[in-house]
């Protein structure tokens, strides 16, 4: 993949979760990564998203060294390349929400990286492309950074869905493993048939 091209592909994922309204002011953002270069490219860190362009994103090695741009790399890359590096198969992580205090100093680039790989050890992290972090937020892949933003869309909308549910019904339980398995195995695996062929 060009350089450009990723480039232009993490600036619309980016823009995307903003006509979303999945972050506020400079919170948040998405990256995408060039699997053969092994070059990540990240939001800048604290740039207004209106003002953006391709050349603003930062481009870094896959252990986070600068290798383009004159900006500073969001301060989430830490946590972009522990995912990049654990889950070969994904191209693109959105992470929304602002961090508190406390998770601030207690090390919040690294550890929830951490604490999603362990626990997606022995699955398939894009079944499941997206994870809420306790006391910290949404943390989604995909593919690429377009499929990344997507899962981010879907994931709100479902939390919203879930709020107003419990809102209504406190009592109100989830559905079924066996309506979990028939919504997962329409669009994944060999008896899929959900959309339309390929």
């Amino acid at each position: 993949m060009k350089l450009q091209t990723l480039r232009e592909e993490v600036l619309a994922a980016n823009l995307e979760l903003v006509r979303r309204g999945l972050v506020l002011y400079t919170f948040g953002n998405a990256s995408g990564i060039a699997r053969d270069e092994s070059l990540v490219v990240i939001k800048p860190s604290g740039v207004p998203y209106e003002k953006m362009k391709p050349e603003d994103l930062v481009v870094t090695d896959i252990d986070g060294k600068i290798i383009e741009g004159t900006l500073r790399p969001s301060s989430d890359l830490p946590t972009h390349l522990i995912l990049y590096r654990a889950f070969p198969g994904i191209g693109g992580v959105p992470l929304t929400k602002p961090l508190t205090p406390k998770e601030i100093r207690s090390g919040y680039e690294v550890n929830p990286g951490h604490a999603i790989v362990r626990r997606f050890k022995n699955q398939q992290p894009l079944h499941s492309p997206g994870v809420l972090v306790a006391g910290h937020g949404p943390f989604c892949w995909g593919t690429t950074p377009a499929d990344a933003a997507h899962t981010a869309v879907i994931l709100e909308e479902i939390a919203a869905m879930a709020l107003e549910t419990i809102t209504a019904n406190p009592k109100a339980i989830s559905i079924s493993k066996h309506l979990q398995k028939k919504h997962f195995f329409r669009k994944h695996g060999s008896t899929a048939y959900y959309g339309q062929e390929k």
